[in-house]
């Protein structure tokens, strides 16, 4: 009976500090807005890498939806500066199978981003732990930057 005890009692523990609660670098809210020629940006990509990679720094990604993304403690950036890199996202492979097998033309559509976008260095944010985080990107197609 004390084995039985014991053992239920170690693993009680193991569960608990197992449970608790994460530690690592401190993540943070952001917010912020994205638009392509005064235009809010749909279906796509915002990505925030570390400038320099230093120890504690981690990369987030979100999405973007009508122009909007937004991070939380649990996803979101940690405090520094970073590079800001905003992909389009293609269409769902699984709605492209669909329409092909059943017969009908797919559109490959060009990406609505301009690839200067999706490289680091052209976008930077710096992220403070007092906040408030919140970034507007104003992005440019090739037609307008000229």
């Amino acid at each position: 009976m004390v084995t039985f005890i014991r053992i239920v009692f170690a693993t009680s523990v193991l569960c608990f500090l197992g449970c608790s609660e994460q530690t690592g670098p401190q993540r943070l809210t952001a917010k912020g807005k994205v638009f392509l020629d005064d235009s809010p940006v749909t279906n796509a990509t915002i990505i925030f890498s570390p400038q320099g990679g230093g120890e504690g720094s981690v990369k987030a990604a979100a999405s973007i939806v009508d122009g909007s993304f937004s991070f939380t403690p649990k996803d979101g950036p940690t405090a520094g500066a970073f590079d800001v890199q905003i992909i389009a996202d293609g269409a769902e492979f699984e709605d492209v199978a669909d329409k092909m097998i059943s017969g009908q033309r797919v559109a490959i559509k060009k990406a609505q981003i301009p690839k200067v976008y999706s490289s680091p260095g052209s976008l930077t944010a710096n992220v403070t732990k007092d906040g408030p985080n919140d970034f507007n990107f104003e992005l440019e197609s090739k037609r307008r930057r000229r």
